[in-house]
Order: C-alpha cells, then structure tokens, then sequence
C-alpha cells in the first residue's frame, strides 16, 4: 500500500505538519482560543515525551497525566475519574503499534462531551473493529518517520 493510497483511506480533512507536536499544539491551541480565557486541562498518558507536555504548556493548558501499566495498557476508569469540568479531552495512544481499544475510548469521550486525540504515530494500515487506526478520534496525529 502506498502512502498517498493510506490518506485516502480516511477521507478526512488532513493537515501536514513537520512533527506530530506542531499539530497537537496547533489543534489545541484552537480549543484555547475558542475557551475566551477560561484555563483547560487535557490529559496524557504518564509514558509521553516530553515534547507532547512542553507542547501543552506552551498552549496555557495544564497537563493532567493519567497512568500506563507495564504493558502499556490504560484505565478507562482513570481517565474518567481525572476529567473535570476544564477537561478539554484526553490523548489515546497506541503505544509501539499496538492497538488499544479505541471504540471504548471514543465512547467514554463522547460520553464525557471531551475530545480523543488518537495518536496513531506508531502505526500504519492497522485496524481496530474493522476501522483503520486514526479514524476513531476526533482528531489523529500520524508520523510517517516514526513509522518506518
């Protein structure tokens, strides 16, 4: 499968960034502004680099780590009992390639009325519950060089 074949397998509007940063930070940096000064949070999985959390805080968010165990698996109940009212949404990563389940994430963010942000940087052509990677999250950030 070819990269430009991939892209169109999302049909979605996609940006190109030159790091996956730049776009989490863009696209939160856009949730900020339409906040009219009030202070969110947003959520990251305790196993992140650090570029991710300067991101974050160079938004004005605040930064809210929940906890990934020894098989890089994450506690729905965790992000849950972290989300607050300030909470704008919560990043799903699949971390080394692995799928996560992503439908049950989508569904507690949709529930809480936050954004998932899939982070997908790790993965290509995968696919969970007959849906290709990225395409779960309200927004999904890919990285081609991480990937190959």
């Amino acid at each position: 499968m070819t990269f430009q074949s991939y892209m169109k397998l999302h049909q979605r509007q996609a940006f190109y960034y030159g790091s996956a940063t730049s776009a989490l930070k863009n696209f939160l940096g856009s949730k900020v502004n339409a906040s009219g000064g009030h202070k969110l949070n947003f959520l990251v999985p305790s196993y992140i680099c650090a570029n991710v959390y300067s991101a974050i805080l160079a938004i004005g968010m605040d930064v809210i780590f929940y906890d990934v165990n020894e098989q890089c698996k994450v506690s729905l109940q965790e992000i849950e009992k972290l989300t607050n009212k300030d909470t704008c949404g919560f990043l799903w990563v699949h971390f080394f390639g692995h799928v996560e389940d992503v439908a049950v994430a989508r569904s507690l963010a949709d529930r809480l009325s936050i954004l998932m942000i899939e982070d997908c940087a790790h993965t290509i052509n995968a696919k969970a519950g007959g849906k290709e990677l990225g395409s779960h999250g309200h927004a999904s950030i890919f990285s081609l060089w991480k990937t190959l």
